[in-house]
């Protein structure tokens, strides 16, 4: 029988915070024995930052802008992994606690069972931040009418209302600690609302344009007395002040680590026919989620800060991630040893990575414009690990450039899997040497993606040059020009220089390539 796939994404876990790849502080006994015990790539990328720009390479091997964007997550890809995996009799089941990563994109394409553990409140504000922020602004600045925008609302709109209840009724059927929502109250009040937009929809165009991101606050209402909405107003500006200095009152409930590997170990493995090969896909979203650190607060978390302020010698710069990524190595330990005590590893192999990277103390920079993601092209956001444990063959050399693009053709020729075709990817394995050696991450910027009206950022790097590109009106222009043999930390923008001019060149050539292909999907 073919080996067993469990795929681990930890969201927001960089490269150069595991103690074996080259981290100062001690902090990852878990994620240092599987490195060192499997395989682990010393220059594997990110294609994009944040997730939605990012996760359409792990699973479907295209850059984030094919195929007309992002928008539509994994939607309109030729082929997924788990589909592949599918098609050569793989039970596929998988857990996301992530919504640029649910159903309502895409991601489910191929599971048998596929679970959405959203943090709601992350959901609808993300929602209104990503599909209808633009328009209600457009609309606004008379861009757009009111006809225009109601059109736009009534399918964004209604496609996350819809899509709620689907996550609603999921949450319903799951043994979990509830996570601060009343589900059967929210579900009355997302079909209230759906009530409203299909017979006034005016009513929800005011709703945001008064509400904001609070208009989640008022699902279902058609009116809110002026009374309510001052003392409701009142508590979260003060919530926010408050956590503006330190998050005593997160908005954010999320699904641990320890939450998902139990669903793995106490529900979901329980469904696994012994005879054919399983692959799971799990998603944790502790270590993006650092700075709601009250959340677990216990004697245990106590423990930990005590012990990690004692490591670190009493510094703080990056203290809170390290303190989420201690609590996460340790619910790993705990994974492994069930997986190991249901010999489960023995026949299956264990893959590791990250989709993108955070801030989190070094390297020091100026502080990035609030919303700008097109500034996330740096390697403490692109640079992530990928860990392949146990893995026994012959280690290829780990000194090239690979990139999530390689991530599914990889996982199939460790699987003896043939690669799908639509994959633009190559294992890193079979395919080791590309020439040039260089990787792409790619941006749109904030907000919805479009590809004809929006800047976009093309970010080219090979192990000595950084370039990133800013393409607008048919002009590609350098932005940032990095030097990575001198300047490893990117901190020299060389863009009025003429240094690695000839690299420099070929780099012109290569995007003049990429925005043709990127446009003419």
């Amino acid at each position: 029988m073919k080996k067993n796939l469990i795929f681990l994404v930890v969201d927001a876990l960089r490269y150069d915070r595991i103690a074996t790849l080259g981290y100062k502080y001690k902090i990852t006994p878990n994620l240092d024995k599987i490195c060192k015990e499997g395989f682990s790539a010393n220059n594997h990328f990110a294609n994009g930052c944040p997730t939605d720009m990012s996760f359409p390479s792990i699973f479907s091997s295209t850059y984030s802008l094919d195929f007309g964007g992002f928008n539509s997550g994994i939607k309109n890809r030729p082929s997924t992994l788990a589909e592949v995996l599918k098609k050569n009799n793989y039970q596929t089941f998988g857990i996301t606690t992530a919504h640029p990563s649910s159903s309502h994109f895409g991601y489910n394409r191929g599971f048998d069972h596929y679970e959405n553990l959203l943090d709601l409140y992350q959901w609808f504000r993300q929602n209104l931040k990503i599909f209808l922020r633009e328009p209600l602004r457009d609309f606004q600045n008379n861009k757009i009418t009111e006809k225009e925008i109601i059109t736009i609302l009534s399918k964004e709109y209604k496609s996350v209302l819809i899509s709620t209840l689907n996550y609603i009724e999921e949450l319903k059927k799951y043994n979990l600690k509830k996570n601060k929502w009343n589900l059967p109250v929210l579900k009355k009040n997302v079909l209230d609302e759906i009530t409203i937009l299909n017979l006034n929809p005016k009513i929800i165009l005011e709703k945001f344009l008064k509400y904001d991101y609070w208009y989640y606050l008022y699902l279902g209402k058609k009116n809110v007395p002026k009374i309510q909405f001052f003392f409701r107003s009142l508590k979260e500006n003060l919530r926010e002040k408050v956590n503006n200095f330190i998050n005593l009152f997160p908005r954010r409930r999320i699904y641990n680590a320890q939450q998902v590997f139990d669903r793995f170990n106490e529900t979901l493995i329980a469904k696994v026919n012994k005879e054919k090969p399983f692959f799971f896909f799990l998603h944790v979203f502790d270590i993006h989620e650092a700075k709601n650190l009250f959340l677990n607060f216990s004697f245990s978390f106590l423990f930990r800060l005590i012990k990690l302020l004692i490591i670190r010698k009493f510094k703080l710069g990056g203290l809170v991630y390290d303190l989420s990524l201690m609590y996460f190595d340790h619910q790993l330990g705990l994974f492994i040893k069930k997986l190991k005590n249901r010999k489960l590893l023995e026949n299956s192999i264990f893959v590791v990575t990250s989709d993108h990277g955070l801030t989190a103390g070094d390297p020091k920079r100026p502080a990035l414009e609030k919303g700008d993601i097109s500034r996330y092209l740096y390697d403490e956001f692109l640079k992530v690990p990928f860990i392949i444990y146990p893995y026994t063959k012959v280690r290829p050399s780990k000194n090239y450039l690979t990139s999530h693009l390689d991530l599914s053709p990889t996982i199939l020729e460790l699987l003896s899997i043939d690669e799908d075709k639509s994959f633009k990817g190559k294992s890193i394995f079979t395919n080791p040497i590309r020439y040039p050696n260089v990787i792409y991450a790619e941006s749109n910027g904030s907000g919805r993606c479009d590809l004809q009206n929006k800047p976009i950022y093309i970010c080219i790097r090979s192990k000595i040059l950084k370039v990133v590109y800013k393409i607008e009106k048919n002009n590609i222009s350098e932005r940032d020009v990095y030097s990575l043999e001198d300047d490893p930390n990117e901190m020299t923008n060389l863009t009025n220089t003429s240094t690695l001019k000839d690299e420099r060149d070929i780099f012109f050539e290569l995007v003049k390539i990429r925005i043709k292909e990127i446009l003419n999907y």
